[in-house]
Formats: structure tokens, sequence, C-alpha cells
């Protein structure tokens, strides 16, 4: 009887013991804190958080795109059963519910610093073909600063070559000078190959560089095609908004001015920050898994 006194209690703790760990598991991912910027380990300074909203809001507001910034120190400390940084993001992803449920155009930017792995995961919006895209942003955009610590540069740089990615426009502000692609070019060289590299940069006059394409004129072919956009009514949950887009050659003096539909918000948007209850805690987007991952 003395036995049995102790074995009913002990019984019940280890059964309990062995529910709470999948409970504890299917939780295992950080809350929400905010639409845009969600940086748990401390990798971005003031500044950078300001100016990445600015053009995380933006993105939101006239193309109906919502990206959030993601960082944390490792996957290995939160409770989930994912193996792959690849199967984290997903399900984070898909907890959150990033991005509008109709279109699922949601970007998540994830960096997991002592891991030493980034991933860019996309919403199931997206065709395969935004997966090399991405693996693109990341080989020439991210991962050269993140081998030389320089994680802020790689962030910010990161956030506006995956804005120009899925808009075709440099955020506001954004839009890298010639000089700023060779330094961002020779970052993902040798050192001691720079100066071959720079030198092949000068003779065969940077053609190659993302920017040149998208700002080469229509009328004389010309790089340097000035790009501006002005939004004229913002877009509202029950209408599309509008927004002024003009282009100017200061070589030829081309001129063109369209107008262009800003998509209307989806009516679960939100503005600030939400809290992880465990369902989603946004638009209610969802992704199949796309994107690309890259380590340093």
């Amino acid at each position: 009887m003395r036995r049995l006194k102790w074995i009913i209690p002990l019984t019940l703790v280890m059964l309990f013991a062995a529910l709470a760990v999948p409970a504890l598991a299917q939780t295992g991912y950080p809350a929400r804190l905010d639409t845009y910027i969600n940086d748990y380990n401390g990798m971005m300074s003031s500044g950078l958080e300001t100016k990445l909203y600015g053009w995380l809001t933006d993105l939101k507001s006239q193309n109906n795109i919502e990206m959030t910034v993601v960082t944390i120190d490792s996957t290995r400390d939160y409770n989930s059963w994912d193996t792959t940084i690849e199967k984290f993001a997903t399900s984070l992803f898909n907890r959150w519910g990033i991005g509008d449920a109709r279109t699922n155009k949601g970007i998540m930017l994830l960096v997991a610093k002592d891991d030493r792995k980034v991933r860019i995961e996309l919403g199931a919006g997206y065709d395969s073909s935004y997966d090399k895209r991405a693996k693109g942003v990341l080989d020439e955009f991210v991962l050269p600063y993140f081998k030389q610590e320089n994680y802020e540069a790689g962030i910010e740089k990161g956030v506006r070559a995956l804005i120009f990615m899925v808009t075709d426009e440099w955020p506001t502000g954004g839009a890298p000078t010639f000089f700023e692609q060779v330094g961002d070019k020779l970052a993902t060289v040798d050192p001691a190959a720079w100066w071959i590299g720079l030198g092949i940069l000068v003779l065969g006059g940077g053609g190659f560089f993302w920017y040149r394409e998208s700002h080469r004129c229509p009328m004389c072919g010309q790089v340097g095609l000035n790009i501006s956009s002005n939004v004229i009514s913002s877009p509202t949950r029950y209408s599309e908004g509008e927004k002024e887009v003009h282009k100017y050659c200061p070589n030829c003096q081309y001129e063109d001015t369209a107008l262009v539909a800003i998509a209307m918000l989806n009516s679960s948007s939100s503005g600030g920050g939400s809290s992880d209850s465990g369902s989603s805690s946004s638009g209610g987007g969802s992704s199949s898994g796309g994107g690309a991952t890259g380590s340093w």
C-alpha cells in the first residue's frame, strides 16, 4: 500500500511531463513584437531601425507587401522541433501569418547570428523564379558584409535589394550610387583581387550592375534615368490608392509620367506590433517554403 501511495503521484507527474513537452515545442517560437522590425538580439541600431521602418511601411502602404526583419541568436534557443533554419523560418512565417492571405506576398528576412545563417522566406504567392532572385540578394548584398561582421550594412542592403526585387523600385533614399555599387561588388571579391576587379569594372563600364539596367533610358539608351514616385492617394481597406511615377533622362531630356495603382490594404493589417497568441498575428499570409538560405 505504501508503494502504491507513491506510484500514483509519480505516474501523474510523468504523464504531465510527457504532455508538456509537445506543448512546449508547439509554442517554441518568439512572440511577434512588431509588424516590421523584430530585433531580438540587438543587432540593429536605433538609426537603422528607423530607416528600415520607413522603407517597410512605405512598401506596405504603396504596394501592399508586408516584410519583416527578424534577428535572433540561434534557432536552438527556442523549443521547436525544427532541425534547420529553413523549417524554422517557414514555421515562424506561417505562425505569424506574414502578409495578405489573398496574395501571399509576404517576406521575412531572418538572421540567426550565432548559427551564422540567414534566410529569406517568401510567401506562397511568389513563383519559384523568385528563389533564385532571393539567393542573388543574399550573395551580392548580404553575405559579403556578414562575412566582415558588418551586420548592419548587410541587413540594410539586403532589405532595400528585396524591395527592389519585388517592386522594381529602390526605396526612398535607398538607390545605390555607382561608387557604392563598386564597393558592393568588391566586397564579394578576395582582397588580393580588388585592384583587378576595379580595373575590370572601370573598363567594362559596370554594365552588369542591377542599377544600370533599371535606370537605362528607353529613348537614348544611356544610363542615368532619374526615377521618382509620389503618392497621390494612399490605399485604404476599401479602395486602391494611386501614385505618380516620373522618369526623366538628363542626357536626351526624355520624360514620362505614369499613374500606377496601389493595391488595397488588407482589412486585417495593422501598423504596429502585435503579440503572438498561438495564431496568425497579422494578415494571415503563408509560405510553402520558398526562398533562399546563406551562411557565412
